[in-house]
């Protein structure tokens, strides 16, 4: 009875030991950088660019209609620095489109996400994003309200150029699809 009741604790402390372990563990993701940005439509949407990166440092831009102004930078927790990447693999980034258009007056998005060697690039508007795509990009796009940011003096401007274009209101990607005019009668 003894040597049961001892295998049993012993089991029980392995098993704890690996759930302490597994907790403590850093998830590890091949996403090192995250470029995103919104430009705006022809109503009030925000023009804002962020940019994160695996070291977990954070660059915000705040442009027109955007609730924050200026140019900030700051750093991200690793836990949400992890949620986003776990978010962006479940929605498979990878096997996304590069352009969603179909609509126009809405959010313009633009998103890098940079992994391992590669990058791949999403132009869109709102409305045409799947709707598990559209709640991640607009979950990312709202990160600079959990971050602790200062804000960069107009002398650095120069020195924090955003990769993306949209949040300074370049007009949207060309449509992918082909598009047949129909004169009037």
């Amino acid at each position: 009875m003894l040597q049961k009741t001892l295998l049993f604790l012993i089991f029980q402390l392995f098993v704890f030991g690996c759930m302490l372990k597994d907790k403590n563990k850093v998830k590890t993701t091949e996403i090192n950088k995250i470029c995103i940005a919104s430009g705006g439509c022809f109503g009030t949407c925000p023009k804002l660019a962020i940019e994160i990166n695996s070291n977990l440092n954070y660059r915000f831009y705040g442009g027109g209609y955007s609730k924050l102004k200026g140019i900030y930078q700051g750093k991200i927790e690793q836990k949400n620095w992890e949620n986003i990447c776990e978010s962006l693999e479940k929605i498979e980034y990878k096997k996304l489109d590069s352009s969603y258009s179909h609509s126009v007056d809405d959010l313009s998005i633009e998103t890098i996400i940079y992994y391992s060697t590669n990058k791949k690039h999403i132009y869109a508007q709102e409305s045409s994003l799947p709707d598990s795509v559209r709640k991640v990009l607009l979950n990312i796009l709202e990160t600079y309200k959990k971050v602790e940011l200062s804000q960069i003096s107009n002398n650095e401007y120069d020195k924090f150029k955003f990769e993306t274009e949209y949040q300074y209101g370049i007009s949207p990607p060309p449509i992918t699809e082909k598009i047949k005019f129909t004169p009037p009668n």
